[in-house]
């Protein structure tokens, strides 16, 4: 139920690995209250040709999604709005959480760091609602070889502890938590973060 939209920009693109823009959808007719503009994570590396978009379906769908699937080549989508400071120090040790789409703000630092080669000391929790639900499988385990280390969990009531943590990432004092993902997973996964004193704690609803 997750798809990757590829556009090709008019202009190189500026950005840091995990933030956001807004796409306006301008030339199609949408019977929306929420409008005809939505703010996506860029899921590609910053100096990539395209610009790279993960987006999440759930039926019925919002009319601004359908109008996005409904997209042919040579349609045009307006891009601008930049933001957000949800990006990884990929100089030190990170502890990622990403609940479905959230996955998108961390494929972008590891897409980053894959081009460059360079190594990426990150711990990467995801869940999914079960194997099928899982983005961007090959390009994660590609990311092994630079020192990214997925964990994959697909049972949704699985929960994250103390002890859990505490075995995935010894040193949590010496290391940055990312947390991205639905607000419920967010809420409760930032005060265990603190309570454990990680270095830091940053979140992305």
């Amino acid at each position: 139920t997750s798809y990757e939209f590829i556009y090709e920009p008019e202009r190189s693109v500026r950005f840091r690995p995990g933030q956001f823009a807004e796409f306006t959808l301008p030339a199609i007719p949408l019977r929306s209250s929420r409008g005809n503009r939505r703010t996506f994570t860029i899921a590609s590396a910053p100096g990539e040709a395209d610009i790279r978009v993960g987006v999440k379906f759930y039926e019925p769908g919002s009319a601004y999604k359908h109008a996005l699937f409904g997209l042919r080549p040579g349609q045009r989508i307006a891009m601008n709005h930049i933001g957000g400071d949800f990006v990884v120090d990929a100089t030190a040790p990170s502890l990622c959480i990403a609940g479905g789409i959230g996955i998108t703000p961390f494929i972008s630092t590891i897409r980053a760091a894959l081009a460059a080669q360079t190594p990426l000391p990150m711990t990467l929790v995801y869940f999914t609602n079960g194997p099928k639900e899982r983005a961007y499988h090959s390009l994660l385990e590609r990311a092994r070889r630079i020192g990214v280390k997925p964990v994959y969990v697909s049972d949704p009531t699985t929960r994250l502890t103390e002890v859990t943590l505490a075995e995935l990432v010894p040193n949590l004092s010496r290391t940055h938590v990312y947390i991205s993902g639905p607000p419920a997973m967010v809420r409760s996964y930032k005060p265990l973060a603190r309570h454990l004193g990680a270095r830091s704690v940053h979140t992305d609803y």
